[in-house]
């Protein structure tokens, strides 16, 4: 049997706006949805990352949506061909039942802790939360004088009358008609490593990619333009935003053409001979000032601090789980997910 294809990619991120996310509207045509309750440590990300990689073994292409702050939690996974998703519903990515029983189920893995023990720790916990709020307030605070920064040093974009010849021009050459669906990523995320992207793994499978140099607001414009021309022409279409400046987009891929068009400046992104290279307005002179990578490091640092933070407050979930009552109740999930494979053949 062909081993399925793991993808990852980020349904939220940190941004200079705050944490912005776009997991409910990615779920909304799901079928099925289960949904993870309890708080940290009660083994959310353990059991998404073990039906990830099973249901890879089985033959189906998985997507791994990721933690922004740490990548290496998990905050859900989608199975596309049986349209299942299993994702963290706490905070900040808050999910609740819009059809429960029918198309949402809760599992509330906080079933499976002492709460007499847990309470003993109160205080802690609370403390620990109200710094890991802090933290994140100061990572939100320095991303936006970085993008303050950036914003005005930017060379100007694209004209309209440029820009729309640009448009049609791609538009004639990559669309045609297929039914619409629209879903909403980030491909990269400013996380406690750092700057971490996805974007050369999600374009990547893409038969014909056009790589985009120019300034953020250049190729926002532009994506932003070409995706509502493929939408009016009833194309599918994964939008994927900037994590520096979440309102523009930094990558558009049309699956059902294998067609992407990529941001150069997305990190790790690497160029390929049949890449279509477009420059977008003037280039930036080499001494040109930029803006100060500093702030994103010092960004990083404040979700790393937040991390410690929450390691500490995880290890008091941890101390008082029933490990063996949240095995069974994560081999419930896997039963139905296999039950629902098995079903559709």
């Amino acid at each position: 049997m062909k081993k399925g294809r793991i993808i990852h990619m980020f349904p939220g991120s940190n941004t200079p706006q705050g944490f912005v996310g776009f997991m409910n509207e990615d779920l909304q045509r799901m079928e099925r949805i289960f949904i993870l309750k309890g708080g940290p440590g009660t083994g959310k990300s353990t059991l998404m990352n073990k039906i990830a990689h099973n249901m890879a073994e089985r033959g189906y292409d998985v997507e791994v949506w990721l933690c922004s702050s740490a990548p290496e939690s998990l905050d859900g996974v989608v199975i596309p061909d049986l349209a299942v998703a299993v994702v963290d519903g706490t905070a900040p990515h808050i999910v609740e039942p819009q059809y429960p029983g029918v198309v949402e189920e809760i599992v509330n893995l906080g079933d499976h802790w002492n709460q007499t023990q847990l309470r003993e720790h109160k205080q802690e916990i609370k403390q620990l939360t109200a710094e890991i709020q802090a933290s994140f307030s100061r990572a939100y605070q320095t991303l936006a004088e970085y993008q303050q920064q950036e914003e005005a040093l930017e060379l100007p974009p694209l004209s309209p009358g440029e820009q729309e010849a640009l448009c049609r021009s791609l538009a004639e050459e990559i669309f045609g008609q297929q039914n619409l669906q629209v879903r909403k990523f980030f491909a990269e995320a400013l996380t406690r490593n750092g700057r971490q992207s996805f974007a050369q793994e999600l374009s990547a499978a893409c038969r014909r990619r056009y790589l985009l140099h120019g300034s953020r607001r250049a190729v926002g414009q532009l994506l932003a333009a070409l995706a509502q021309l493929a939408g009016e022409r009833g194309h599918n279409l994964d939008l994927y935003y900037s994590c520096l400046a979440p309102d523009q987009l930094e990558m558009l891929i049309i699956p059902s053409l294998s067609v992407a068009l990529v941001d150069c400046a997305c990190p790790d992104l690497e160029p390929r001979y049949e890449d279509i290279l477009l420059r977008l307005g003037d280039e930036p002179a080499e001494d040109a000032p930029v803006a100060d990578s500093a702030l994103l490091d010092k960004a990083a640092g404040e979700l790393e601090q937040e991390h410690v933070l929450h390691d500490e407050l995880e290890s008091f979930y941890i101390a008082v789980m029933d490990f063996e009552a949240l095995d069974a109740a994560a081999k419930e999930v896997f039963g139905k997910i296999w039950q629902m494979a098995a079903e559709r053949g």
